[in-house]
């Protein structure tokens, strides 16, 4: 699916466009690729694939930015930071990649909450579904 970021992703703002695809399939694994630079690419995960407890309120902002009519048309995906390997990679819990699946727009938003983490670890949340 091609999926268009009105405002980039936050240090992206100059593309706009990117392909999300699981891994494999029926993997709560995703890439998020970008069609004008490919070699730009994020590793996502749906967090309701390990937990239950993740939940936010989307500000109404970004609901109108997201043409959101029905909350059933969202998907909500983190991006993993697997910079030094899967083994101690992290989860970046504090801004979810938000998207519209029907309009096929999306952006990374920031939570003003602060009980979730930028740096969740990825086997605490998929060995024990912690946030």
């Amino acid at each position: 699916m091609l999926v268009f970021f009105p405002r980039g992703l936050p240090g992206f703002e100059e593309w706009q466009e990117y392909y999300l695809y699981q891994t494999q399939p029926e993997s709560p694994f995703y890439n998020l690729q970008c069609r004008a630079q490919p070699r730009v690419s994020f590793l996502l995960l749906n967090p309701f694939g390990f937990t239950r407890s993740y939940e936010f309120d989307l500000p109404e902002t970004v609901r109108e930015r997201l043409q959101i009519a029905d909350m059933s048309d969202v998907a909500v995906f983190n991006i993993i930071n697997p910079r030094n390997g899967l083994a101690s990679a992290t989860v970046n819990m504090q801004a979810p990649v938000v998207i519209n699946i029907r309009r096929q727009l999306g952006e990374q938003v920031i939570l003003e909450e602060t009980r979730y983490s930028l740096r969740t670890p990825l086997q605490q949340l998929i060995t024990r579904g912690e946030v």
